[in-house]
């Protein structure tokens, strides 16, 4: 079958192929029964019209509160099932009903019909001995496609379809396909129709990103939000688009797993300093995803890996590209994905990656991800089960159609599967450095100037703080620059540059460099051999500080010794 088959034709095909049992796990059970009903009409029109010579289709859905009712059948398939239909008289009905339903179709025989059970709040079900001892019986004997003339199928149905392990492997899976960004639109358009149009003043820009921003929820979801859009904001106009992000991420869930992350908590990427590589190469990519590059087909990039040493940026410059590539941001916690029970948590990685595939246009951040995925190199005492975790990530970043963007964050390199780097899973792999001088300099004006300080030395304090920062990292700046401003403002009441206490500072501290000074080297080493920079700079060379405070003045270095790593 082809991999863009809709959900109606790949249950037709697994039904005329004589799988007896289905399962579906969905919130959008009317849009399921619309699918359906349109299956067994088309299938219908097409035998009449001569067009197939095939079996017709009727469809019945079942739940606990309402029992028997019809999606859509043929005279024969209702005359079968009449006594079993709900009625004013019979809207009660006992959850062992539906098995006297199946006994009853087992032993009916109607030719050239296919008729599908729909099982709504199927879960509910799944612990009632009788129900389970029957699904069992089915499946082994096959009974329910017991002979070429009669063909009957059961959907359960549920919005979390939890099915017991015991019976799990009777019951195959079938995915709803995802709203289309099209059929999106036709949800948007259809209920703006409704409304006013002198409160429905969005603008066709506007109208895009709220389009984007609803992609991946269901139907009723983006009707929720629309509404409520509405209401508040008094109508549809550009405004409402922050509170349909609001509202959208809200609608994602994936067990905590992943985690939104507002734009207005992601730096600009022209508020970093040292990725000059690194940034033209995502706007390189970044046309893939503008309008005209999906027109002529580009290919959708998978994403990169960006390793080095720690406090070098990896993250900030992880999220600014969501910022670049204009798409929402997550952020996957690997290690919340692991759960006590039998197969939760592979299901908790199955349906964290359907929750971002469904975005149809996002990065995902599997940060510092070292951390996880060290120990899910085929470890020996959980069973298998990080080692199956790890699997279905593989997987996934290996034959994913959609356009999220994965970016994964690393410190380490000890202890990570070498195929998870494997050429095909990303478009690049990056190393993030220790800053270079000039770099230093900027980073540091940077952190004076965010928060709202002059950073205004002389050339020569500004060569002579460069200098004494050989060696610091991105993040060990940032603390340098907040000390002196809480110093200063301890000192003289007023927070400022002084370059005295950014000397002294620098004096009593022993950066990462120095601590951590060959496990650092290793990972410079490493990446050096096997990844692209992300600034076009030359690498410095891991110092060795030497610096002596001179109690009636200023500190001073005396010396530098200098490692080539």
């Amino acid at each position: 079958m082809p991999e863009t088959i809709s959900f109606g034709e790949s249950l037709k095909e697994r039904i005329m192929a004589g799988i007896p049992m289905l399962g579906i796990s969905t919130k959008e059970p009317d849009r399921v029964l619309r699918e359906i009903s349109a299956l067994c009409q088309e299938t219908e029109q097409a035998i009449n019209e001569g067009r197939s010579k095939g079996k017709k289709f009727s469809a019945f859905t079942w739940s606990v509160s309402h029992g028997l009712e019809i999606v859509s059948v043929t005279p024969d398939a209702r005359d079968l099932m009449q006594e079993y239909l709900a009625t004013d008289d019979n809207i009660s009905v006992s959850p062992m009903q539906i098995v006297e339903i199946l006994k009853h179709l087992e032993s009916s025989i109607i030719s050239n019909e296919w008729i599908l059970v729909i099982v709504s709040g199927a879960s509910y079900l799944f612990p009632i001995e009788p129900v389970r001892d029957f699904i069992r019986e089915i499946a082994v004997q096959n009974r329910l496609n017991g002979d070429n003339n009669h063909r009957v199928a059961v959907l359960f149905m549920d919005a979390n379809l939890n099915i017991p392990n015991d019976i799990a492997h009777w019951i195959f899976d079938v995915d709803l396909d995802k709203l289309t960004r099209d059929q999106v639109i036709r949800v948007v358009s259809g209920l703006t129709q409704g409304m006013s149009q002198k409160m429905v003043t969005i603008s066709e820009q506007g109208l895009e990103q709220l389009v984007q921003t609803l992609t991946g929820l269901t139907e009723f979801e983006i009707k929720h939000i629309l509404l409520y859009c509405y209401r508040i904001h008094m109508g549809l106009h550009d405004c409402v688009l922050e509170t349909a992000e609001q509202e959208a991420v809200k609608a994602i869930k994936s067990d905590g797993i992943l985690q939104y992350i507002p734009k207005s908590q992601i730096d600009r990427i022209t508020d970093l300093r040292g990725f000059d590589s690194l940034i033209e190469f995502i706007e390189n990519q970044r046309i893939s995803y503008t309008n005209v590059g999906r027109q002529i087909g580009l290919d959708m990039p998978k994403g990169i890996t960006l390793i080095g040493v720690p406090g070098t940026g990896k993250s900030a410059v992880a999220k600014a590209i969501a910022r670049v590539l204009g798409m929402p941001l997550y952020i996957m916690d690997v290690s919340s994905v692991f759960g006590s029970l039998v197969g939760e948590s592979e299901s908790r990685m199955r349906n964290a990656l359907k929750s971002i595939s469904s975005q149809q246009g996002a990065v995902l951040l599997l940060d510092e991800a070292d951390k996880a995925l060290a120990g899910m190199n085929g470890g020996v005492h959980d069973s298998g089960v990080s080692k199956r975790v790890f699997g279905q990530l593989l997987t996934w970043l290996a034959e994913k159609k959609d356009e999220t963007y994965v970016i994964v964050t690393m410190n380490k390199i000890d202890g990570i599967p070498p195929e998870f780097l494997r050429k095909g899973r990303f478009d690049e792999v990056f190393y993030t450095d220790m800053p270079d001088k000039d770099t230093r300099k900027d980073i540091i004006r940077v952190h004076f100037e965010k928060r709202g300080f002059e950073f205004n030395p002389n050339q020569n304090e500004l060569e002579e703080i460069a200098n004494a920062t050989h060696g610091y990292v991105g993040s060990e700046l940032e603390e340098l620059v907040k000390h002196c401003l809480r110093e200063s403002l301890r000192k003289s009441g007023t927070p400022c540059f002084d370059k005295d206490i950014i000397l002294s500072y620098i004096a009593g501290t022993k950066t990462m460099s120095i601590l951590n000074k060959e496990e650092i080297g290793a990972i410079r080493k490493f990446c050096a051999d096997h990844a692209t920079p992300v600034c076009k700079r030359k690498q410095e060379s891991v110092p060795t500080q030497k610096l002596t405070i001179n109690l009636r003045g200023s500190p001073r270095i005396d010396s530098w010794e200098e490692s080539e790593q």
